[in-house]
């Protein structure tokens, strides 16, 4: 079973890295438009309606109703919240 359990491992692997590496382009173009002088608050509306709607286009209502339930989910635990420590 070691060839599955390592082949999980790396599926994992890549997936991380897929996030990491979408996670840097959007923060790039987050800060372009910070750039331009746009507010936060309208870049979160649009680039939660553009992800919305491309993901409702692409996998159906359903991905998207599971990705706002994860959202949710991060906000009612914190998830989102940036690391903070105590000294």
């Amino acid at each position: 079973m070691k060839p599955v359990e390592n082949l999980d491992q790396l599926d994992a692997m890549i997936v991380e890295e897929k996030h990491n590496v979408a996670s840097e382009f959007l923060k790039d173009a987050w800060q372009d438009a910070v750039s331009e002088g746009i507010e936060t608050m309208i870049i979160a509306r649009s680039a939660v309606r553009l992800a919305l709607a491309t993901l409702i286009e692409s996998d159906g209502e359903k991905s998207a109703d599971r990705l706002t339930r994860e959202v949710l989910e991060w906000l009612e635990t914190g998830a989102l919240l940036p690391d903070r420590s105590l000294h």
